[in-house]
């Protein structure tokens, strides 16, 4: 019965990565391209459970970009940054994907950003997986 639910878990965390993946690259292939320039960086804190189970705040810093939207009106946006490795610095260009139908959501038109993201998820399903066959076989 765990095997299954592991299972489950598994291949469902697989198709959520493939999913995200495939938005992602509709996104940055079909989207509405801007090039933006990190402005400044904003502070905030954010909140992760460590191994002994205790809650610990950290400072991040997410960018804030400023690019010129189709209607060439100027827009400012703070990234979460939490899905992306890359660090950057005041100055930096950045290639931007928006839709006109939703053009509050923008995101880093970077490929490697969306594969990150789906190695993460099909790795952890994996693993899911594997431990739903080690449970199946004992």
């Amino acid at each position: 019965m765990v095997s299954i639910l592991l299972m489950s878990i598994g291949i469902t965390f697989i198709v959520i990565g493939i999913m995200f993946f495939l938005d992602k690259i509709k996104l940055i292939k079909y989207g509405i391209k801007a090039e933006g320039e990190i402005i400044d960086f904003k502070k905030g804190m954010s909140s992760y459970i460590n191994e002994d189970k205790q809650i610990v705040y950290i400072t991040v810093s997410r960018p804030v970009i400023r690019f010129v939207d189709e209607n060439n009106e100027i827009r400012i946006i703070t990234y979460d940054i939490s899905e992306n490795d890359r660090s950057y610095k005041i100055g930096d260009k950045v290639m931007l994907a928006y839709t006109r139908n939703d053009p509050e959501y923008v995101e880093l038109a970077e490929k490697q950003i969306a594969f990150s993201m789906l190695c993460k998820l099909i790795s952890l399903g994996i693993m899911f997986i594997v431990f739903s066959v080690i449970l199946w076989m004992i």
